[in-house]
Parts: C-alpha cells; structure tokens; sequence
C-alpha cells in the first residue's frame, strides 16, 4: 500500500498519515504502508515506523542558475519525460529498462510504487489554488500511468479556478478508481473537473479513526479540583476575504488575545496554546512561535495563567495532551478534531470552509466561527460559553464522534472494494 502526497511535517497532515496507516492495516493486517513524502528523511525521524520516499517531481529550474533559461526549463521537461516513461515502462513490465532511464532516488521511489497493489492519495486539504499543486500533481500522473488501482483518501478539494490546476487534475480525477471527499461542497468540485460521480463518495475525516471510546464515554471533566483548563490552538493565515494579510491577523491576534483575557479574569482558566503545527524546525510553519506572540501582548495578570507548549507531538500522543483539557479553542481543524476525539467539546476558528463542514456533520455548527468574522466581542463571548456549557457539550461530542470514526473506518473496505474490482 503506498500513500502520495504526503506533508508529514505539519502535524495535521501527519495525523492524517497516521489515520490512513491505521485503516490499511485493520483492512490488511501486516500489509507494509508506505509514503512519499517532500521531506522523506526528515518525515522518517518523526514517524519512524512509515518507510518513506521522496516526491518523483524532479526539481523545477531556479532563478540564477548557470545555465540559460531556456536550456534549464528544456532540462526539466526531459527529467518529467524521464520519469514518466520509467512509470510507462514499469506497467508493461519491464522495471529493469525503468530504473536504467531515471536517478537512483527516482528509481528506488518508482519501484516502491509499482510494487504497491493500491496506490492512495493522502487525504486532507492540498488539492486546493491555495497551494502550489504542480509536484502532487505530477506524482498523481505518474500513479496513473502505472495503472495501478488509484485511490483518494478523504479530501477538502477545490473549487479550482485556476486553468494550470484544472488540467493537471483531470486527467487523474477522471482515472481515479475511488475519490473519497470529506463534504458535499468538494464532491461538486472535483466532478467539476472531471472525477466520475459514480466513483465519489462523502465520508468522514480519516482522522476521527483515532477516536478514544474510554475518554467519550467517560463524559466528566478530567479534575474537578482545578481551575478549568481551556487548550488554544492558533495559526498563521494569508487567504481573508476582505482584508489584507496584514490587517485580517491583527484582527484575529486581537481576537484571541481578548478571549484568553475573558476566560482567565471572568472564569478562572488556566490556558494553554498547544497545536498540530509546532516543534518541528524543518516544517516552514511554527505555529507556537505565533502563540508567543499572542501570549506577549496579552496582559501582566493574565500571561500568569497562560502556557505555550512548544513541543512537538506525535498524532496519538496529541490526542492523550489535550485529553486533560476542560475546552478547547482550536484554529486548527486537526487539532479540534484530536480534541473531540478525547472528549473534549471544542469551538473552531474556521479558516477554511472545511472545519465549518466537518463540525456541521457532527450537529455542532453553533461551535465554530468563520476567521473573517471573529472580533474581540465575538470570540470572547463564545469561549465563555464554551467553559460554561462544557459539561453538557461533552455528552454532545460523545454523541457524534463515534458515527464520524464508523463512517471513516468504512474508509478501509471502500479501498479495499477497489483493489478486488481490478482484481477480477
């Protein structure tokens, strides 16, 4: 079983990885699980039980090289023919002719590839004009042209405005064997482009497969005895609707910082800024470095009661550290999803039309607040009632996680559906 796409360093992609591994190998105990990864040395050291590889993209030209443009740019096109061909060459069979026309690296990712008997699509949020998609996408084609079964596991896609992205992906979406989407607004978006509706499903986020069923059922605060205990997660974000980068994360920092200022004074919080994002210097995102920054504009009296845990934590390990928590506060959706699956009833900042999705397929829309929208008077207002509420939002939590992790365990047989197709 081999997984494309992957960004291991950002924690919440990580525990998707994590997630993924786990349905596989309920589905195929034993099975070996592997991943390409754009950082497979460094994604080893932090989830050393996943054997990775490298992306098969070769390097784009950068800017100040030796050679002229041109000759650079005619370079890369015969590397991506290169590698294309090898993934032709190894469909007919002939893996030996395949490693001879590629680098070493590219050859021994190939082959871990073409030995897969499924080759997946990490699930997540990277199929989007946020992000640059060209060394997914081209790995994507390359998958296609092994004609191995092809699989995406849970995905926030789209909408795809941008033509360089629709093209890259119709061709992949419209060979996919299985497109698994994580709502209804992302099945519209990759049929958009062309994924075939009838090999489309909407499931849950693979993530809720972690789920604690001792932690939901136990439906009591974890210490009656102390203070309540409200975890923040926060991050960094460029994409506000009507304002500038600049303007929309003061606004959010202020936001943030007038929620802790409330839930410490009014409530007696202890708080604590903890996220998926954090620990790991070779990922380009640092989320606690952010909360550092919140935290040192926050008031004397109140930085007091306000902790920032700048470690880095493995997905499992993450879900065990916010399990102690009364709240939580979460920017980050793997992270308010990590919480809930402990127990913990959690109010989102959603900055992506994805947390907004997900919490409204638990029946708990009201707990979650759209970035653009937050304000000082606003967020302070719901974290309030978040700690005030909290005991009955547990039973709620309790409630919709367990359908979310059955819907995402069914993710299993669903690939597995695939595999005994293209098998007869």
């Amino acid at each position: 079983m081999h997984i494309l796409g992957c960004v291991s360093l950002n924690g919440g992609d990580a525990a998707i990885l994590v997630a993924q591994r786990e349905v596989l190998l309920r589905q195929w105990p034993g099975a070996r699980v592997t991943a390409s990864d754009t950082d497979a040395v460094v994604a080893s050291r932090y989830l050393p039980d996943i054997t990775f590889v490298p992306f098969l993209a070769p390097a784009a030209p950068r800017e100040g090289a030796r050679l002229p443009a041109r000759a650079s740019r005619l370079l890369h096109r015969a590397a991506c023919a290169r590698v294309k061909a090898a993934a032709s060459l190894h469909a007919r069979g002939l893996p030996a002719l395949a490693r001879a026309v590629v680098p070493p690296a590219a050859a021994e990712a190939l082959a871990t590839m073409a030995a897969a008997d499924v080759l997946t699509y990490t699930g997540g949020t990277s199929l989007t004009d946020n992000y640059a998609l060209g060394d997914k996408v081209f790995d994507l084609d390359v998958a296609r042209r092994l004609r191995k079964p092809l699989a995406f596991f849970p995905q926030s896609a789209g909408p795809f405005r941008k033509q360089e992205n629709r093209e890259g992906l119709r061709p992949v979406l419209a060979a996919a064997d299985l497109v698994l989407l994580r709502d209804e607004r992302s099945f519209r978006h990759v049929v958009e482009v062309g994924a075939d509706p009838g090999r489309c499903r909407v499931v849950p986020d693979i993530v809720f497969v972690l789920a604690r069923p001792g932690l939901l059922e136990s439906g009591d605060r974890p210490d009656t005895a102390h203070p309540p205990r409200l975890a923040v997660s926060v991050r960094e974000w460029a994409h506000f609707r009507d304002k500038d980068r600049e303007r929309g994360m003061a606004d959010y920092a202020d936001s943030l910082r007038a929620a802790v200022v409330s839930a410490v004074r009014e409530r007696g919080a202890e708080v604590t800024f903890v996220s998926t994002c954090q620990g790991r210097p070779e990922y380009v995102r640092d989320d606690s470095a952010f909360a550092v920054r919140v935290v040192e504009g926050l008031p004397a009296d109140v930085r007091e009661h306000v902790v920032v845990d700048r470690a880095a934590h493995h997905p499992e390990e993450l879900i065990d550290v916010l399990a102690g928590f009364d709240a939580m506060l979460s920017t980050r959706l793997h992270g308010a999803i990590s919480a809930v699956c402990a127990g913990v009833p959690t109010l989102t900042v959603a900055y992506e039309y994805k947390t907004t999705e997900v919490w409204g397929q638990m029946g708990l829309s009201e707990w979650s607040v759209e970035i653009d929208d937050v304000t000082p008077g606003i967020l302070s207002e719901r974290v309030l009632a978040l700690l005030d509420d909290a005991p009955r939002l547990r039973k709620l939590v309790a409630a919709a996680v367990p359908p979310m992790a059955a819907g995402a365990e069914a993710v299993g047989p669903l690939v597995a559906g695939v595999v005994d197709r293209r098998s007869a």
